[in-house]
């Protein structure tokens, strides 16, 4: 039964009893539970929204982090190998160009190579199929018969969902 006709049939139970106060209460109640569940949810989306920017910039941070450090180790290595092979003076001036072209090099190259350590990484999580993200995301599997208030939300909001959606 979907959740909308079980609401329906509550409500219709519920006037078809008069003067029972006591169901009004229990339809009233269902269906504030319901709307708080739905506020929980866009509360959730949002929470997932910022978390989403957050790992953006936690990616982008660490793409620039190694290209600072690749093009400053490149640019003291480079510096080393003047020093000791040769007796030229350079002026600082010229380290610091040597250290901002290597940086948008680094940066070039470091951009895909973490992004590629990332998605080498998550991809056999996504490949192993919704069982094993599941298990990463410690979930808990959930019977249609559950009979906690909670869990019968859930199972009622994943089929209006599905309902939606149009899958089985």
């Amino acid at each position: 039964m979907t959740p909308s006709l079980r609401r329906h049939v509550l409500l219709k139970q519920a006037h078809s009893v008069a003067g029972s106060q006591p169901a009004r209460r229990i339809v009233i109640s269902s269906q504030i539970q319901e709307l708080w569940a739905i506020r929980n949810f866009f509360e959730r989306q949002d929470e997932t929204r910022r978390l989403s920017v957050r790992l953006a910039a936690v990616l982008a941070g660490s793409v620039l982090a190694t290209a600072l450090v690749l093009a400053g180790l490149a640019t003291i290595l480079t510096l080393l190998q003047v020093v000791v092979t040769t007796n030229f003076e350079v002026d600082p001036k010229y380290w610091l160009a040597v250290f901002a072209n290597r940086f948008w090099l680094a940066t070039f190259f470091a951009g895909p190579i973490v992004i590629g350590v990332a998605v080498q990484k998550t991809l056999p999580a996504l490949e192993s199929g919704d069982t094993e993200i599941a298990r990463q995301m410690e979930g808990k599997r959930v019977q249609t018969f559950e009979t906690e208030t909670q869990y019968q939300q859930l199972i009622n909001v994943v089929e209006e969902l599905s309902i939606v959606a149009g899958a089985p």
